[in-house]
């Protein structure tokens, strides 16, 4: 159970690492080999210190603010 839990404890800071914009902890938390698929099916590697700062919100905000 204990490598469960330090899954969902990584998992965790991942989503408060995207939540906040942090790009420095983003570029810690995910590896250079990850390929990210958009919705539109186009892909985009991964690349610490070049990382875009997405918006992201949480489901349930008004998106118009």
């Amino acid at each position: 159970m204990a490598g469960a839990e330090a899954l969902r404890d990584a998992e965790r800071c991942l989503q408060r690492a995207q939540l906040a914009s942090d790009v420095a902890a983003l570029d810690r938390l995910i590896d250079d080999r990850l390929v990210f698929t958009g919705p539109d099916g186009r892909q985009a590697l991964h690349q610490a210190g070049r990382s875009a700062r997405p918006r992201i919100r949480r489901a349930g905000d008004d998106a118009r603010r």
